[in-house]
């Protein structure tokens, strides 16, 4: 427990101290020592998370680069750059933490350089992203955290209209993860507002959806894409239960559309108002196809936890009622966003107590919980 409250309390010190009281000195040390930090001990962690193991198993299956071979790449299910990071941790050290050390590194570290981009509360939106993003994107999905990294290295370029650098990185990211293929559609989709036309668009994906099982073969020539959504849309129907669609529409469509209706009722402006529409878009899309719709989310989830960081940061010096309804909204994210999650039965027991590569034990509650996850 104690890796986790350090940086709990050290970042609650500088949202007071930096971002409250609006001190300078040391703050961009500090701030970045509590990335590192992060990205430590996520990296040297032991079978913390529900996914640990399973990428610790597939990483046995990994050539080295003198056992290299070329079918190993049309072999492997792993797109091609994240297969690559693997075989050059595999010839150095045959355990994954070095891969997971440096996959840490570079979502930590990406996603701090994010914020202090776009905006001045530095410590509250690390603190955002400790909360609803670090635990998933660290501890979880490997490759997938490293393709979101790469679009968001690039989305600095957007705004500067510097498309061709911009999609360098897209191209990146879906070469990590082929979920990364969202990031092409970014520039556009960042046109999205709460507004009329928002409802043409829901028609427009309600449509889409209906007629996706039956026409996807049309427009997908690859066999193995195929086989891979016939097998989305056959967990979907074996899977899932009442309770989960009801779950997946509260936090994965009203959630993000209260957050964003009521910060528009309380502020002027909302930042990176487009990703809340996309969010809830994308979160009926999960209700007919979670598999494919889920994904996408993970592209769009930091730009929220950037715009709800800049709005609580704002709100420190407000009324007590507008602080308190925004702390409040956020809250209501987060439990939608992660705490749901964790609340559920034993679910806490993932990330409790903490395993370190050092001590490597195997902790068999855990492993309970993992199996009757998955």
């Amino acid at each position: 427990m104690l890796v986790y409250i350090i940086p709990t309390i050290y970042c609650l010190w500088g949202i007071y101290h930096y971002d409250y009281r609006q001190n300078s000195e040391g703050k961009i040390v500090c701030f970045y020592l509590l990335s590192v930090y992060l990205a430590v001990i996520s990296g040297l962690s032991y079978k913390v998370g529900g996914d640990s193991g399973f990428y610790m198993d597939l990483y046995t299956f990994v050539p080295t680069l003198e056992s290299l071979k070329k079918s190993d790449y049309s072999d492997s299910s792993y797109q091609p750059l994240y297969f690559l990071l693997c075989v050059l941790c595999k010839s150095i050290t045959p355990k994954i933490w070095l891969m997971h050390l440096i996959q840490s590194l570079i979502v930590c570290i990406v996603y701090f350089r994010f914020i202090r981009n776009h905006t001045r509360y530095l410590f509250t939106g690390a603190f955002m992203f400790m909360t609803c993003m670090y635990t998933y994107f660290c501890y979880e999905i490997y490759k997938e955290s490293i393709a979101v990294s790469m679009m968001l290295i690039g989305y600095q370029y957007l705004p500067q209209k510097k498309y061709l650098k911009y999609y360098i990185y897209a191209t990146l990211s879906i070469m990590f993860h082929f979920s990364g293929i969202i990031a092409f559609f970014i520039p556009f989709l960042r046109k999205l507002k709460f507004n009329k036309v928002l409802l043409i668009w829901i028609g427009v994906l309600l449509f889409v959806l209906t007629g996706f099982q039956t026409y996807v073969t049309y427009f997908i020539s690859s066999d193995m894409i195929i086989q891979k959504l016939d097998y989305y849309v056959l967990v979907a129907t074996d899977k899932y239960n009442d309770n989960w669609y009801l779950m997946a529409l509260i936090r994965n469509v009203l959630i993000p559309l209260f957050t964003a209706i009521l910060f528009k009722q309380l502020y002027k402006n909302v930042p990176n108002q487009w990703s809340y529409v996309l969010y809830v878009l994308l979160g009926i899309g999960t209700l007919q196809l979670a598999q494919i719709f889920e994904r996408p989310i993970n592209y769009v989830l930091p730009f929220v936890v950037l715009s709800l960081s800049e709005i609580m940061g704002g709100a420190y010096k407000k009324r007590a009622y507008k602080f308190l309804t925004t702390f409040f909204v956020c809250f209501i994210f987060w439990f939608g966003c992660r705490g749901w999650f964790y609340a559920r039965e034993e679910v806490w027991r993932l990330m409790i107590p903490y395993e370190s590569i050092f001590d490597e034990k195997n902790n068999r509650e855990r492993e309970k919980v993992i199996m009757q996850i998955h």
